[in-house]
């Protein structure tokens, strides 16, 4: 199915809109139309339109009578956010050679508590497969996709034990994590895994690899999964993708199934950003015993964390302006 997307104000609806959509429609087999709220058209133009409201309500009835899909944005975020996916879609074909693009940008983006329940709305209008957040799938009905994240990996004796826990725990929609310590051992455990589910009469149904080089390890992953009997499990990825990086891995023959887009789209990008991400380093069972330090591993350096229970120390100067700060292990904490 191929999707046509259009946005606009709207403000005076007149014939050429009604022919632009006429338009759009023979364009693709479903067409979107974006009409942008007041609150919108005040923000950015300082404009506000007396009747608005019925002219929205008009453009509607319009999409409506001519059979497309509808859609208001709120803000330019969500705005971006839709036109942002459109530049994924063109990259990709929009899934026509096997491939699809699902939001992961939950964990990313930074508006409020609704933000990441617009982003995956916006991102699935304008043509993404699924979604990360089980609440937006919950709510608007999107297909969720995604995987755990490596502090599951990291909570448990081994890879393989992690492994294990999620297939008996998702057995229908499995999707294993390679990346938390060694991409290829990740592999190799994940080939157990699925294995032991098809004795089960399950199915692994994907794996994700989210640090590294992308191209060279998702061939490594494809050619162990098919010589190991296992053609059926997808690759996945992610990790900081945007649609030129989406392209180039094309270039290179990369064999991916799927690319979980996340902070370049929930964050509109090159809108501003800070890539922190939560991870864990130390575990314990119950408040009487020890911390258990745990690190995560990558073949890029800024993706390994310090193990321990750390704590943060500031420094000032002498008009009280923050001049530095210092991360220290608490011995305290890990007795």
């Amino acid at each position: 199915m191929r999707k046509v997307i259009t946005y606009g104000t709207f403000d005076l609806l007149h014939a050429g809109h009604i022919n632009l959509l006429r338009r759009a429609k023979e364009l693709g087999d479903y067409l979107i139309v974006v009409v942008s709220t007041d609150e919108f058209n005040w923000n950015e133009k300082q404009k506000k339109w007396p009747v608005r409201r019925i002219i929205l309500f008009a453009v509607l009835v319009l999409v409506v009578c001519l059979g497309v899909a509808a859609y208001v944005f709120r803000d330019s975020l969500n705005l971006d956010a839709a036109r942002r996916f459109v530049r994924y879609l063109n990259v990709s074909g929009g899934g026509t050679d096997g491939q699809f693009l699902f939001d992961a940008g939950n964990a990313n983006q930074y508006a409020d508590f609704d933000g990441g329940l617009a982003v995956a709305r916006a991102s699935y209008i304008a043509g993404a497969s699924s979604t990360s957040n089980v609440l937006a799938g919950k709510i608007y009905g999107i297909p969720v996709f995604g995987t755990h994240a490596h502090s599951w990996v990291m909570a448990f004796p081994t890879e393989l034990d992690a492994f294990r826990a999620f297939a008996k725990s998702s057995p229908k929609n499995c999707c294993l994590l390679l990346d938390t310590y060694d991409v290829r051992q990740g592999i190799k455990n994940a080939i157990t895994c699925a294995k032991e589910m098809e004795e089960a009469g399950e199915r692994l149904a994907a794996v994700r690899i989210d640090s590294g080089d992308l191209a060279k390890l998702s061939k490594e992953a494809r050619a162990a999964f098919d010589e190991a009997g296992l053609p059926y499990v997808k690759v996945s990825v992610s990790n900081d993708l945007d649609e030129y990086t989406i392209q180039s891995l094309f270039a290179q023959g990369a064999p991916i199934d799927s690319f979980g887009v996340g902070t370049k789209l929930a964050t509109c990008d090159p809108q501003p950003s800070l890539g922190g991400v939560y991870k864990l380093s130390a575990i314990r069972a119950s408040a009487d015993e020890p911390w258990r330090p745990v690190i995560k591993l990558s073949e890029q350096a800024y993706k390994r964390t310090i193990p321990g229970v750390q704590r943060v120390l500031r420094f000032f100067d002498e008009a009280e302006c923050p001049v530095g700060d210092m991360i220290y292990q608490a011995r305290a904490a890990t007795r």
